[in-house]
């Protein structure tokens, strides 16, 4: 149905507040004058509304002034309309379906309906700040919902620093530095991420300070959930991150009162507390994967000299034992260097990782004094079976020198006693490896060492009364010749 333009009645001034018409299809701007409507019929055609037309009370008839009364957004003037009637063709033109009043918009950025959105789908969702229902400038929830904003920006920063951060698998420290804490900043890439990692969480946690809640619940349980997140993130940075493969093992212990939910931030008063807690959890995680990788030797060497089975020798065979004995003291220091804070929780969590590593000490003790039992017993063994040879192989002359002057029976040093005197020199030398060998709280050890001890003292006796009885002999025959 064509809308019918009004004439303009000549001694009268024209309106032509809603004689501007925009074909809405074509962007063809058409002015109605008191000349044109009669001499270009054509042009009327065009004027039409499909969306904006309504039953005129006249049956049969319409105007363009009820049209545009009854709908005045649609056809109506748009300052990017040009007045000479030039195309046009604006951002946020809208239309209407035939047969329906349903509004088509596009929006900024987009050129027609079908085109893809401008602004994709923000990573949070807020809840608060919406475009339909967000209030005036000038109104009271306002500072409230910029809060919001500043809040959900500093936690979009944090989701999107831990996302993009990938941990070193190690890091170069300062050679002369009194904490392994220190980072030795030489730029090199990997010490200049982590760093600027702990950087950033440091400025997001000073921005969030910078944040006023206005005493609103719901901004505090937003501030605090924030604060929290960043208090969680940067104690992870500090801890196992010189870890290989698996950076972050799963903890020991399950505290109940360290859960991820209820950490608090950097800035509470009872992060001390938790920065001992997990300094508890990191000794108990670095304790389980010390034994964990540990396989206990098959033997060791024990120094031959000591006064007891647990002084080790310095070999190659017990370099990882004694590491192993190093890395647990080391835990066990570590441990007592952290302050409890008269903390029941802290208390308890303590006396657990010392009886933890006091247990494995003790385990190596055992390990050390069984391989240690295994040595003596080796040891013992060997100087039986080396004495059984040596003694078995000795040669009693039938003449010794002796000395004219001396009444002890002191042998010369002549070739003819250089063997004898050689034979008991290793006499004594087996002696003394007995004496060295160190003693042991076990029975059977013990009546080997007297046995072996037993059977080198009867052979130095046995040399002894040979050599008292060729001297004798020599007196004899000395006296008989004078």
């Amino acid at each position: 149905m064509f809308a019918t333009a009004h004439r303009h009645i000549p001694g009268q001034p024209a309106y032509t507040g809603h004689n501007r018409r925009t074909h809405t299809a074509t962007g063809l701007s058409v002015s109605s004058s008191p000349y044109n409507d009669s001499h270009h019929p054509a042009q009327q055609a065009h004027h039409f509304t499909r969306s904006s037309h309504r039953a005129s009370p006249v049956p049969g008839h319409s105007s363009t002034t009820d049209s545009a009364q009854s709908s005045p957004r649609r056809g109506a003037y748009s300052p990017a309309s040009s007045s000479s009637g030039s195309s046009s063709s604006a951002k946020s033109v809208r239309w209407g379906e035939s047969d329906s009043d349903e509004e088509g918009r596009i929006s900024p950025g987009c050129y027609s309906v079908d085109s893809r959105k401008a602004h994709p789908k923000p990573v949070l969702k807020y809840r608060t700040l919406h475009v339909a229902n967000a209030p005036s400038l000038f109104d009271k929830k306002t500072p409230k919902i910029a809060l919001s904003a500043s809040i959900d920006t500093v936690l979009c920063n944090i989701i999107t620093c831990v996302k993009n951060f990938k941990c070193p698998s190690e890091l170069n420290f300062t050679p002369n530095a009194a904490h392994a804490s220190i980072i030795h900043q030489d730029g090199v890439e990997k010490d200049v991420s982590f760093i600027e990692q702990l950087q950033t969480f440091e400025a997001l946690g000073k921005r969030l300070t910078e944040v006023p809640t206005h005493g609103d619940t719901q901004s505090r349980d937003k501030y605090d959930t924030t604060r929290a997140t960043i208090g969680r993130a940067m104690p992870r940075m500090q801890e196992d991150f010189v870890d290989s493969s698996k950076l972050h093992p799963k903890p020991v212990l399950k505290c109940p009162g360290f859960n991820v939910a209820n950490v608090p931030s950097l800035f509470d008063e009872n992060m001390p507390k938790v920065a001992a807690l997990a300094a508890m959890d990191g000794i108990l995680r670095d304790l389980a994967k010390c034994l964990k990788n540990f396989k206990d030797p098959s033997e060791l060497d024990f120094t031959a000299n000591s006064a007891s089975i647990m002084e080790l020798a310095k070999v190659e065979k017990n370099k990882l034992f004694i590491d192993q004995l190093r890395r647990l003291e080391r835990l066990a220091k570590r441990l007592d260097e952290i302050p409890t804070h008269d903390d029941a929780l802290l208390m308890g969590t303590h006396n657990i990782a010392g009886m933890a590593i006091k247990r494995a000490l003790f385990r190596m003790q055992e390990v050390q004094n069984k391989l240690g039992a295994k040595f003596i017993r080796s040891a013992l063994d060997e100087l039986a079976a080396e004495v059984r040879i040596r003694v078995g192989g000795f040669v009693y002359p039938l003449d010794l020198g002796f000395s004219k002057t001396s009444e002890d029976g002191i042998l010369l040093q002549t070739e003819r006693n250089k063997l004898f005197i050689h034979q008991l020199h290793v006499l004594c030398l087996f002696m003394g490896r007995l004496n060295n060998i160190p003693q042991y709280n076990d029975e059977k050890l013990e009546r080997k060492h007297r046995v072996i001890g037993d059977d080198i003292g009867q052979n130095l006796d046995r040399m002894k009364e040979h050599q008292l009885g060729l001297y004798r002999r020599q007196l004899m025959e000395a006296d008989q010749y004078r």
